[in-house]
């Protein structure tokens, strides 16, 4: 509810738009907007498939969102975030997995065929877990470790557009 966006505005000092569907969320976050000074920041209560922005983005953050959003919703949105995108920009995913031990809504393999079906491409994905911090450079994309996996990020970019280093 605006707490990414103020962190981002803060330690990058750019300016974000930070859209929601839900009212109270985009309450609260004004609110916090205005407790802590953030001028560069607009909360928008907009629904962006029904009623879409007239503006593309660098970046587009989706943190810890999709798995609340019905599947059928979720090829729209993100069919939509990609026209939202520039050219070379990216989309950000994260979410807790399907197994990991925070339950998430969505299992990994359908997040990515909705991806894949809203004409995204995957370009890095990371499972993150506490296990990175011991063992560097282990796959834990298989069982039994895919249980301590805790935060699932994906780095999204429209087709035909390679993912530069950032």
């Amino acid at each position: 509810m605006g707490g990414m966006t103020l962190w981002m505005a803060k330690y990058y000092n750019c300016h974000i738009t930070g859209i929601d569907i839900d009212s109270h969320h985009i309450e609260i976050a004004r609110m916090l907007k205005e407790k802590h000074g953030m001028d560069q920041i607009d909360f928008l209560l907009q629904n962006v498939v029904g009623n879409p922005i007239d503006e593309k983005f660098d970046y587009i953050f989706l943190n810890d969102v999709a798995e609340h959003i019905r599947p059928d919703y979720l090829v729209p949105i993100f069919t939509q975030l990609g026209k939202q995108l520039k050219k070379d920009g990216v989309i950000f995913v994260s979410y807790p997995p399907w197994e990991g031990p925070y339950a998430s809504h969505r299992n990994p393999k359908m997040v990515i065929g909705i991806i894949t079906e809203a004409g995204l491409q995957i370009e890095r994905r990371l499972s993150q877990s506490k296990i990175n911090r011991v063992i560097k450079g282990l796959n834990r994309n298989f069982w039994p470790l895919t249980f301590l996996i805790t935060k699932e990020i994906i780095a999204l970019k429209l087709k035909n557009y390679p993912l530069q280093d950032f």
